[in-house]
């Protein structure tokens, strides 16, 4: 029994150092709804994030740091109402972490984005997506003995978020607090047993800048920014309204 807690301590330590998933969520853009009734925009959205996770095992956590995610997503929005829009996303995500470079998983989720007042500029809003990513990937351990490891990742991230959107001619800034929330599991089999890691945030509160311009009619491009105590993230997109 003792060798086993051992050895379920050693893979997870392993995987935290050097094999451990990256999370900090997707961009999301203004946070106001930017449809009019019966609308569709069609899209495509990149994020970079860099994140702290903490994997833990019973009584055996461990927090990996600096992990690094990127994510590409095809995203379909729709105007419920002029003041509430509706979207979905789907598309791949993979991580990198020291000497481990995984492959693109597959990622998909929905959100929703209402505008609560805008009488005056800035306009005001809130926002709510969740999204779910599932992957496969193999590391090859040489330092521990563990030899061929195979992981499976299966998660899901919550971000809510709230705040204004200041129009411009052209173009306009957004942004406010935000909350993000993670929850999932990591699976990881090696030859010399396997155990299930419970996978969570570190840090569930920040905040998020950002700027959308017109690229041509019906045509938009953005940029944004989000930042928790143990995370960063970078995300860019363009949209066609239609």
């Amino acid at each position: 029994m003792e060798k086993k807690v051992f050895l379920l301590s050693g893979v997870l330590l392993l995987v935290g150092l050097y094999c451990s998933p990256a999370f900090a969520g997707d961009a999301m853009g203004p946070p106001t709804a930017g449809l009019t009734t019966g609308q569709f925009r069609v899209g495509l959205d990149y994020a970079w994030s860099e994140s702290d996770v903490e994997l833990s095992y019973g009584g055996t956590s461990v927090t990996a740091k600096n992990a690094e995610a990127n994510r590409i997503l095809a995203n379909l929005g729709y105007g419920v109402t002029d003041d509430l829009e509706v979207y979905i996303r789907l598309g791949g995500a993979n991580l990198e972490q020291d000497e481990f470079d995984g492959d693109y998983g597959f990622a998909y989720g929905f959100g929703t984005k209402v505008t609560l007042a805008k009488d005056s500029n800035p306009s005001w809003g809130a926002l709510f997506q969740i999204g779910w990513t599932k992957s496969e990937d193999t590391y090859t351990d040489t330092v521990f003995g563990f030899g061929k490891i195979d992981m499976e990742a299966d998660f899901y991230e919550i971000q809510i978020a709230a705040g204004p959107t200041y129009e411009m001619q052209g173009w306009c800034i957004y942004g406010g607090p935000m909350l993000y929330f993670l929850d999932g599991d990591l699976d990881v089999k090696t030859g010399r047993g396997s155990i299930s890691i419970d996978i969570e945030e570190e840090s569930c509160f920040g905040g998020y800048v950002g700027a959308e311009f017109d690229l041509a009619q019906n045509c938009l491009a953005y940029v944004e920014g989000q930042f928790t105590s143990d995370a960063v993230l970078v995300g860019t997109g363009v949209a066609w309204k239609f």
